[in-house]
């Protein structure tokens, strides 16, 4: 079986946004939606990415998206016409703008080779989806023939769907996983009347959720950080049915027919699972930037060093590299290791200090302090204009 295509509708975007240069980014690092679908959809064995657009979009989305994104999976273009349409179909008078999702497929029919998933370029479906989709595609041959029943063009305009507002979101959660809950749950849906007010309030203060006032309205948009976790995290955890699973097993533990530890030990093992299967995705940390201020590259590994109140530090986790503030080298010395100083190392591996004190004459001299990395630690040597070392 040929890996799975991802066709991305983006021929409407100009339309929508005003231009494509007007697309609002949802990442702190500028990502659009579209970014997280593409990623997913690598993560989950697509092999390639068809983008429909406009013939007139193609060198600034090209640019802005398309070169961005074929770094990881390959890329394609198709363009939706108005007149391309199948036999025995014409183009209404005065009809200016192309048709949906079937006219989309069919302008791209020369590009499918292999099972394919067609997504709206400004629609987030998240890494769960993707994967289930992706699961769900049947197996085709190649040389296999299918048989349309039935086309037909309809006219008609799509609108995105409206943000929750507090009022519709509770409601949404009353009935949350409702469908695929057993018959037997006591209590369906996330939280409880009492609960899940404030549940709201918790996911907007810790920034995983914004309040957004449009008109008279105040919406409930996802924040950078809230559309980062539901990327990364596993979809069992996301689903109503463990809410659902909890309760049952918090019922028999009511009932006298499971004992506390035994409901503590299940959580345990479910978590320890988890933490073993699961996959880390590649760019996590372009998900969940630290905010902190990058002055300068790692010698070790190459990533980002940042400033944090005890030094600076490599931000990729394995890595460990990092210049204390408390250094014993420096505060024999009299001298502080300041975030000058700490980029001036990691950019020239060198920097000239003066005012430096001798603890044999109780003086001051000047010297070039110099970093050595040995890859499991970090030392300094000084050197001196005459070439003398200390």
């Amino acid at each position: 079986m040929k890996k799975p295509i991802l066709v991305v509708m983006a021929a409407g975007m100009g339309s929508r946004y005003g231009g494509l240069k007007q697309i609002d980014p949802v990442g702190k690092n500028g990502e659009i939606i579209m970014d997280f679908s593409v990623f997913d959809a690598a993560q989950a064995g697509f092999s390639k990415v068809i983008f429909i657009i406009k013939e007139q979009l193609f060198e600034d989305f090209k640019e802005v998206i398309g070169d961005r994104v074929s770094k990881y999976v390959q890329v394609e273009y198709v363009f939706q016409k108005l007149d391309d349409l199948p036999e025995g179909f014409t183009v209404p008078e005065g009809r200016e703008k192309p048709w949906g999702t079937g006219h989309a497929v069919l302008a791209a029919r020369d590009h499918i080779d292999a099972p394919f998933v067609v997504i709206n370029a400004d629609d987030f479906y998240g890494r769960g989806a993707i994967d289930a989709i992706a699961a769900a595609l049947p197996e085709l041959s190649e040389g296999q023939v299918l048989e349309c029943a039935e086309a037909a063009v309809k006219e008609g305009k799509t609108t995105p769907p409206k943000h929750y507002t507090e009022d519709t979101l509770l409601s949404a959660m009353e009935t949350a996983g409702k469908e695929d809950m057993p018959e037997e749950a006591e209590r369906k849906g996330l939280g409880t009347p009492a609960t899940r007010a404030a549940i709201i309030e918790k996911l907007v203060s810790t920034g995983f959720v914004e309040r957004k006032r449009a008109k008279k309205a105040v919406s409930l948009v996802p924040a950078h950080t809230g559309v980062s976790l539901i990327t990364v995290l596993p979809e069992q955890l996301q689903s109503p049915l463990l809410t659902a699973e909890w309760e049952y097993r918090l019922q028999q533990v009511e009932r006298g027919e499971l004992s506390p530890d035994e409901f503590m030990t299940g959580i345990a093992e479910m978590l320890t699972e988890l933490v073993k299967t699961y996959q880390v995705i590649s760019g996590a940390e372009v998900l969940f930037p630290s905010g902190r201020e990058i002055i300068g590259k790692c010698p070790r590994c190459g990533s980002d060093v940042t400033e944090s109140k005890k030094g600076f530090f490599c931000e990729k986790n394995d890595c460990r590299f990092g210049l204390w503030r408390d250094n014993r080298f420096f505060a024999a010395k009299h001298v502080a290791l300041t975030k000058k100083v700490a980029a001036a190392l990691l950019a020239d591996g060198r920097v000239k200090l003066t005012g430096l004190y001798s603890e044999k004459t109780g003086g001051t001299y000047d010297a070039t302090a110099v970093l050595e990395d040995t890859g499991e630690s970090v030392r300094f040597r000084l050197e001196f204009d005459k070439g003398a070392r200390t």
